[in-house]
């Protein structure tokens, strides 16, 4: 199965990419299937490997996601619910990780972490 290769992921340094593509487990999503709920309080992040999500906005506008991408992310590091709906706009495949195994990985690489962090 490849990797995708663009969007965040792209920007991150090679071991932290690395480290995070082994991590988490993957999940497929059907057109217009909902991935993260407004209000909800999760423990997880999206990585977007296949497909394309959209975070729709309360104005109803919409933000679209490829592969590459990530959703959630500041819930997963502020621990809040989510701020926003997010739906499959095509059939998706997304990497769920959970905030302890993702901390729990990267405890023994405190550089790596940095540029994760740095990068969100």
């Amino acid at each position: 199965m490849s990797q995708p290769s663009g969007g965040w992921l792209s920007t991150l340094p090679a071991s932290v990419r690395t480290r995070l593509l082994t991590l988490g487990r993957m999940e497929e999503a059907d057109e217009g299937a909902s991935v993260l709920r407004k209000d909800a309080l999760d423990s997880h992040l999206l990585i977007v490997e296949a497909g394309e999500l959209r975070v729709e906005l309360a104005d109803g506008r919409g933000s679209p996601i490829g592969p590459g991408g990530v959703v959630g992310e500041m819930a997963f590091l502020e621990n809040t619910p989510r701020s926003e709906n997010v739906v499959a706009r095509r059939p998706s495949r997304v990497r769920r990780v959970e905030r302890l195994e993702l901390f729990s990985s990267f405890a023994a690489h405190p550089a790596d972490l940095k540029a994760l962090l740095d990068s969100i």
